[in-house]
């Protein structure tokens, strides 16, 4: 019962924001004239992902409920936020990097959200940092090089 909440209550809060990042779009990024891609595609692409796993997130809590076990006494549902704190810190370092994207630069605060997440799951191994560094350094330039895209 209280795992089946929870994913019901992060379903319903990952909708309002799917929903709330898609109509936002329009007002956050100008529409590319001349680009195949165009600017607003990756932002609509995020929106509907997170919109779909969601969806599909809330419908399992309603339908895949027949499949589990009836006899199975769960504990009531409370919010404790000891339980939750990892998921704080990532909500955290997810706004810290956003404001240092926007202040300073899109790979230092990258790499900071990067270094944060991998800290906060327990990663330990260096060559493990290096690749999500080199992922993040090379995605960044093909953005900025091969599609123009202004980070």
């Amino acid at each position: 019962m209280k795992s089946r909440i929870n994913d019901r209550i992060c379903a319903i809060v990952f909708l309002v924001f799917g929903a709330a990042l898609f109509f936002s779009v329009p007002f956050f990024t100008e529409a590319a004239k001349y680009d195949p891609i165009g600017s607003r595609f990756f932002p609509y692409a995020i929106a509907v992902c997170t919109l779909v796993v969601a969806g599909l997130l809330l419908a399992d809590t309603f339908f895949a409920q027949k499949y589990r076990e009836k006899d199975c006494q769960e504990p009531p549902f409370r919010l404790n936020i000891r339980d939750n704190l990892r998921t704080l810190l990532f909500c955290i370092v997810l706004l810290g990097s956003i404001l240092l994207i926007e202040k300073v630069h899109f790979l230092a605060g990258a790499f900071v959200m990067l270094t944060a997440m991998l800290l906060l799951c327990g990663v330990r191994k260096p060559l493990r940092y290096v690749i999500i560094y080199s992922c993040a350094a090379i995605a960044y330039f093909v953005f900025t090089q091969y599609f123009n895209v202004r980070i």
